[in-house]
């Protein structure tokens, strides 16, 4: 397998995980952190769910956020919506990733 399709496989995949996390984080787009700890979701499949294929996937989408906002602050410093980038791309995918409770989708 050569370096190309390597590349290009990565590009999906992170596409790919960058498209799942953003439909998930906008499902709790107005809950807060109390209302998700307040959640019983304590379904040992549903954790297991969670820890093996969600938080990786929420952490690839950070990774994957964190480089396209760094590559497009030039641009969003001359429009003036840094926040509303940095938001987007890199602090939701960053709650989803970490702050929500295991097993809580």
């Amino acid at each position: 397998m050569n370096v190309a399709m390597l590349k290009r496989g990565f590009i999906v995949v992170l596409i790919a995980a960058m498209l799942v996390v953003s439909a998930g984080s906008a499902a709790f787009g107005k809950d807060t952190r109390k209302d998700l700890i307040r959640n019983d979701a304590t379904d040992p499949a549903v954790m297991v769910v969670d820890f093996a294929a969600a938080r990786p996937v929420g952490f690839a989408a950070l990774v994957t956020g964190t480089v396209f906002f760094t590559a497009s602050l030039p641009f969003s410093l001359i429009g003036g919506n840094t926040g509303e980038a940095f938001e987007a791309m890199v602090k939701s995918p960053a709650r989803y990733t970490f702050l929500r409770p295991l097993g809580s989708f």
